[in-house]
C-alpha cells in the first residue's frame, strides 16, 4: 500500500517511472476487468490504454487518500460502458438502416440507394473547408474526442468545437432536404 503511495505522488509530478511501476502494478486488473464487460480482447486492452491515458492527462487531480485500484476500475467501468453504448447505438441503427430498404426495396435497390446516399454525403463533406473537414472526419470518422483532436491538430478543444459547428451546420443545411441528421452520422461512421 505505501509503495503505491509514492508511485502515485511521484505519478503526481510527473514522473514517467512512477506512471509505468502504476501501469505494470495495475494493467492486469484492469484489462481482465474490461474483458469481462467488453468479452473482447483487443477492446479490453483498448480501454486499458484509455484507462492509463485517462490516468497520466489527470495525474495532478488524483487524490491520494482514496484507493488508486479503485479509482482505476471505476474508470474502466465508465469506458466500458460508454464503449457498449456505441456499439448497440451503431448496431441498432445500422439495422434500422437496412431494415428500411429491405422492407420496402429488393437488395440490389437497397444496396445502389446506400451508395447514393454515400455520395450525397461524401459530396457535402468535400465541400467543407479543409481543416473543418479534416476536424469533421476525425470526430466522426475516427471517433476521436475533442480533446485528441486538438491535441492531433495542435489547436484548443474549443477551436475543435467551433469547427464542428460550423461544419454540422453546414452539413445539415446542404443534406437537410433528403436526410434525417442520424443517419448522415450513421453513414458516416460505417464508412
Amino acid at each position: 500500500m505505501q509503495e503505491v503511495k509514492t508511485h502515485l505522488r511521484r505519478l503526481q509530478l510527473g514522473d514517467s517511472k512512477g506512471f509505468r511501476w502504476l501501469f505494470e502494478h495495475y494493467h492486469q486488473k484492469v484489462f481482465s476487468y474490461a474483458l469481462r464487460f467488453v468479452k473482447n480482447r483487443q477492446v479490453a486492452e483498448e480501454l486499458t490504454s484509455d484507462v492509463f491515458l485517462k490516468l497520466w492527462e489527470k495525474r495532478s487531480q488524483i487524490q491520494t487518500e482514496g484507493s488508486l485500484q479503485q479509482l482505476l476500475l471505476t474508470i474502466t467501468r465508465g469506458m466500458a460502458i460508454d464503449h457498449l453504448r456505441k456499439v448497440a447505438r451503431n448496431s441498432r441503427s445500422r439495422e434500422l438502416y437496412w431494415l428500411n430498404y429491405e422492407v420496402h426495396t429488393p437488395e440490389s435497390i437497397a444496396e445502389e440507394k446506400f451508395e447514393e446516399d454515400l455520395a450525397a454525403i461524401n459530396e457535402a463533406i468535400k465541400g467543407l473547408p479543409p481543416k473543418r473537414r479534416k476536424v469533421f472526419e476525425l470526430r466522426y470518422k475516427e471517433e476521436l474526442s475533442y480533446q485528441q483532436i486538438a491535441q492531433m491538430l495542435d489547436v484548443s478543444p474549443n477551436t475543435v468545437k467551433v469547427h464542428l459547428n460550423k461544419a454540422t451546420k453546414y452539413l445539415r443545411q446542404q443534406l437537410e432536404i433528403h436526410y434525417d441528421w442520424a443517419l448522415v452520422l450513421f453513414i458516416i461512421s460505417i464508412t
